[in-house]
């Protein structure tokens, strides 16, 4: 592991969990480890999460908000491996040079992983490289997580449980970049299945107080189950991250 980042974001949650996160995100630019700091006079222990982004930061309050920020988004990447849902939450920001504490801040802000139940979406072969005994992932993905709008989905997606506002909001994202028709054209959805999960995100009148309105009208077709619409966005999100639907053509 490296010890060069100039940021590490402490997480708290169900420890017994967090080495799994360790096994698989263990990239230079995204990686998470099990620390020991010396802070205030005593050791503290925990796993931290480094990343690319925060190192760029070089004041203490901006880095406190994207430390936040990039624990939602870890939340999201983790959601494409494991099921569960104990929380994770952004608990210290550590300000790190020459390996050793310099400052920080305490955050606290939960959010939300899933951590047990390992449940592959089908495309873990593209997101995934072997490393010894271990699964992480491939730089293309962590390149990945560079860009705005992927972080932005993740983010969406990994801050609280499925429901319909976190999925249309992340749907609303694939869509800006690649059009419903690129999205179709995946073979994980169709158009009738887009319009049955649009209006069963919008409409109370299929999805009654879990609606993203709470009066709105409008036609009502058959009604997309919740864990439905979240294993089409969810696999579309990964899909996302594996570079597949940027080769994906309407027609092709």
């Amino acid at each position: 592991m490296r010890r060069d980042h100039k940021w590490w974001v402490m997480i708290g949650g169900p420890e017994e969990w967090f080495p799994q996160f360790a096994a698989r995100f263990c990239h230079p630019d995204f990686e998470v480890g099990l620390e020991i700091w010396e802070v205030g006079g005593r050791a503290e222990r925990g796993f931290c999460l480094a990343t690319a982004r925060m190192d760029e930061i070089t004041e203490l309050e901006n880095a406190r908000e994207l430390a936040n920020s990039e624990v939602r988004m870890l939340a999201g990447l983790a959601r494409l491996f494991w099921e569960g849902i104990p929380p994770v939450e952004a608990k210290r920001l550590l300000r790190v040079k020459d390996g050793k504490f310099v400052e920080g801040a305490l955050l606290g802000v939960p959010g939300i992983a899933i951590l047990q139940g390992n449940t592959p979406i089908g495309i873990e072969e593209d997101l995934l490289d072997t490393q010894g005994q271990e699964r992480v992932l491939r730089s293309e993905v962590v390149g990945a997580l560079q860009e705005s709008d992927v972080a932005r989905a993740l983010e969406i997606y990994g801050r609280e449980l499925p429901n319909w506002g976190s999925l249309y909001k992340t749907y609303e994202l694939l869509k800006k970049r690649f059009g419903d028709d690129r999205l179709c054209a995946t073979g994980v959805v169709n158009k009738s299945q887009l319009d049955r999960f649009g209006a069963s995100a919008n409409l109370p009148a299929l999805s009654g107080i879990d609606a993203r309105h709470a009066a709105k009208a409008g036609d009502a077709p058959k009604a997309m189950d919740l864990s439905e619409a979240h294993q089409k966005i969810r696999k579309l999100l990964g899909l996302w991250l594996s570079g597949h639907l940027e080769a994906v053509r309407p027609g092709g």
